[in-house]
């Protein structure tokens, strides 16, 4: 087990010098006190070594991937939080309005979507199905 006097001393150490607040790397801050401290790392995993790794092509496409992908969700988060409203005044206002007619009022609005020139009913269904508003399908 990990002697809590060396791992409040990494922790106290990150802290002082502001490590991720200023969006310093903390892998970075990490690794620094590693190699002055090096009987840290058997304190904390026994038996084990810091040793420099290089990761593979795959791995790196991997990892890029994964970040762009949550930049993706986060992007089309806010895209949904902009036009939810519209939808949802719209929605109460006729229940029975097809996915069209959504579009149409989302094109008239001045938003305009991510990927294309107008509003799709497609990408209207898709925002309604990721907010989980759940509607009846019109007979349009």
């Amino acid at each position: 087990m990990p002697s809590n006097n060396s791992l409040e001393a990494m922790i106290n150490e990150m802290i002082a010098t502001g490590i991720g607040a200023n969006g310093g790397s903390v892998i970075a801050s990490i690794r620094n006190r590693l190699i002055k401290d090096p009987e840290l790392i058997e304190q904390i995993v026994p038996g084990k070594k810091l040793v420099d790794r290089k990761m593979t092509p795959v791995e790196r496409s991997k990892i890029a991937t994964k970040a762009a992908s949550e930049l993706r969700s986060q992007e089309a988060e806010k895209r949904d939080q902009t036009v939810l409203p519209i939808l949802r005044e719209a929605i109460a206002a006729n229940p029975a309005i097809s996915l069209r007619e959504l579009a149409a009022i989302l094109n008239k609005s001045g938003i305009y979507p991510l990927r294309a020139k107008s509003w799709s009913p497609v990408v209207v269904n898709n925002i309604l199905l990721r907010s989980e508003i759940f509607r009846e399908p019109s007979e349009n």
